[in-house]
């Protein structure tokens, strides 16, 4: 069976060590950061220029009526779908809801059906099985050839 080599540690340099043993808290208006004032910089233009790999997952200005989005979610949950993936579902469909309520029958999320007991009855399973060496199964194949060779 093929074992990991065991990681050594390098040994703590001096410098290391000094710097932890002078290592303190500075206090005093010496070593304060001054911290400018908030200020929100946020434009719709701004979702309009991502890059491919930005996505954006909230647009507020596109916030459904509060009702209709209470009845869209009962009617995602009547089809086993959490609320997070709902409101995925929703913000895929552009926050239309009507859009949205025509696709939830198309896409059934899949959960895990196993009960915790027979996950430790699969992990147990597959635990005792024996793990496939395939150091030693290239020396038997080695050695078999060479035997086969010189038969030859």
């Amino acid at each position: 069976m093929i074992k990991r080599s065991t990681v050594v540690k390098a040994p703590k340099t001096y410098k290391s060590r000094k710097n932890q043993e002078d290592g303190c808290s500075r206090v005093g208006s010496d070593f304060q950061a001054d911290v400018s004032e908030y200020v929100e910089k946020f434009s719709y233009d701004e979702l309009q220029n991502l890059s491919p790999k930005e996505f954006s997952i909230w647009l507020p200005n596109q916030q459904p009526d509060m009702q209709e989005l209470k009845s869209y979610l009962e009617f995602a949950r009547q089809h086993q779908y959490t609320q997070e993936l709902a409101l995925i579902l929703l913000h895929w469909h552009n926050y239309s809801i009507p859009k949205a309520v025509d696709d939830i029958p198309n896409y059934v999320p899949v959960y895990n059906k196993w009960t915790k007991g027979e996950v430790k009855k699969f992990l147990r399973c597959i635990d005792s099985k024996p793990r496939k060496n395939f150091v030693e199964a290239k020396k038997t194949v080695i050695q078999n050839y060479k035997i086969f060779k010189n038969l030859s």
